[in-house]
């Protein structure tokens, strides 16, 4: 029995253990302090009776005077305590004394009710000297009359002593009006404006502050203050140099109508006389027609290339915009020709050559032979070639409604084979021969050769369009 009674007795404790802990977890939140008295750096001693502190819980009240210390001039001041809610009231037994400068703090060892502390201490001080000396300007930024190159110039405005916030905000002005941020800084000395516009380029403001300006005592400024500045505008560079990156200098059309000779992979770099702001970057370069290009800038930002996504279109004129300069270039150098198909000329057998040029329906005799070739006769862009690799993947050669059969074997240089091409090609001409196996046909039919769009040269100059030569093989 006696022990069913100690087992009984041993619950109910832990019970109401149990609740309490439960509603300390459940008020576990951060203790803050909401508001505090005197609030101003200076206060008449006449109108203070007690330093007040209100805190956002219900205190542990011993633990939370423990924590409390009120100092003039570094000495401890005694009193007494008294509470209302969560509003502490600390009331010295000698009052208040003038010409003295007080500090109250409250260290983290204060506690509410569910032991929650301060993060960390609360201090603030006060002074109870009479003041009356009035609050004159000691400096601003930018000066009177100054000529502001920063279009969102931070403006300053310092005074001798610590200023009424109320009467800063009544008192400031700025015309033209542009949106900002005004603060206090420095010990509430300097009024700071933050613009969150740009200031307009050529323009004149004023900074205007009122003669109801106050120190924190009370005193007025009694005299308006005026700071007259001035935006500048910007200074605009200027486009010296415009070229190729291999040093070619184009002329604008006040010099010249058109650049030649330019390459469809041309890279242009232009030179400025200072460096070039955003702004202007933003609205530099126009180019017609439109073609996708990124401008790389050096690190001063004075000179830049324009590199192009993609090749420029042979025989096209683009005309670049730059500084209210027109610079108008014909794409047509002499590595950006596209090739350019002169004639095909057939012979059946090598061993005893007869050439036949390949023109639309002529009659062509193809014999059953292993020695077949064709002779493609080529204008291309200066210093480029042919890959033979890549020749089979764009001529075709194609027989229509007859077993003619005309196989393709290999890729020859004709200028080292024998025989050698007939008509001799001009110095401008290039040639490659295609042997070919040549079965006859029984039948009159049209042999056609295709040469598609993607055929190109060592210079990834393509065809313009597609090419078809179309003959009568008999």
């Amino acid at each position: 029995m006696e022990k069913s009674f100690l087992i009984l007795i041993l619950l109910i404790s832990s019970l109401f253990s149990g609740c309490e802990a439960v509603e300390e977890f459940i008020n576990m939140k951060a203790l803050k302090i909401e508001s505090y008295s005197p609030s101003s750096l200076r206060i008449l001693p006449d109108a203070l009776s007690s330093v007040k502190i209100t805190f956002s819980e219900n205190m542990n009240r011993s633990r939370t005077e423990d924590s409390f210390s009120l100092e003039k001039e570094s000495s401890p001041v005694n009193g007494k305590f008294r509470w209302e809610g969560s509003t502490l009231f600390f009331i010295p037994f000698s009052g208040f004394l003038k010409n003295s400068n007080y500090i109250a703090e409250i260290s983290t060892g204060a506690e509410d009710i569910y032991g929650n502390s301060l993060l960390e201490k609360f201090a603030f001080s006060f002074s109870t000297a009479e003041e009356s000396e009035i609050p004159f300007l000691v400096s601003s930024e930018p000066m009177d009359g100054e000529l502001i190159q920063d279009p969102l110039q931070i403006i300053t405005v310092t005074y001798s002593e610590a200023l009424s916030q109320d009467t800063v905000f009544a008192a400031f002005s700025i015309f033209p009006a542009i949106k900002g941020h005004l603060s206090l800084d420095n010990g509430d000395r300097s009024i700071i404006f933050t613009p969150l516009e740009n200031f307009t380029e050529g323009s004149d403001y004023n900074v205007s502050l009122s003669e109801d300006l106050s120190d924190i005592s009370g005193n007025r400024t009694g005299s308006k203050t005026d700071i007259y500045f001035k935006i500048a505008e910007e200074e605009i560079a200027s486009l010296i140099w415009l070229g190729n990156t291999e040093g070619t200098e184009y002329e604008n059309t006040e010099n010249v109508f058109l650049n030649e000779a330019v390459e469809k992979d041309v890279k242009i770099r232009m030179v400025y006389d200072k460096e070039v702001s955003c702004k202007i970057k933003n609205s530099l370069l126009r180019i017609t027609p439109e073609a996708e290009c990124t401008i790389d800038w050096n690190t001063v930002s004075e000179e830049a290339v324009i590199t192009f996504e993609n090749n420029l279109d042979y025989n096209e004129v683009y005309e670049i915009t730059a500084d209210d300069k027109i610079y108008r270039l014909l794409i047509n150098g002499a590595g950006s020709k596209p090739p350019e198909l002169i004639k095909i000329v057939f012979c059946n057998d090598s061993s005893a050559p007869v050439f036949e040029e390949l023109s639309l329906n002529r009659g062509i005799c193809f014999e059953t032979s292993e020695n077949a070739f064709f002779d493609f006769y080529f204008i291309l862009a200066e210093g480029a070639s042919v890959f033979s690799s890549e020749i089979f993947s764009c001529i075709s050669f194609k027989t229509l409604n007859s077993d003619l059969s005309v196989k393709p074997l290999r890729v020859l240089n004709p200028q080292t084979g024998i025989p050698a091409p007939s008509p001799p090609p001009e110095e401008y001409e290039y040639v490659f021969r295609i042997e070919c196996s040549v079965t006859e046909g029984t039948q009159v039919s049209p042999f056609r050769i295709e040469i598609n769009s993607e055929f190109s040269d060592s210079f990834s100059n393509r065809l313009e369009e597609e090419e078809i030569v179309q003959v009568t093989a008999l």
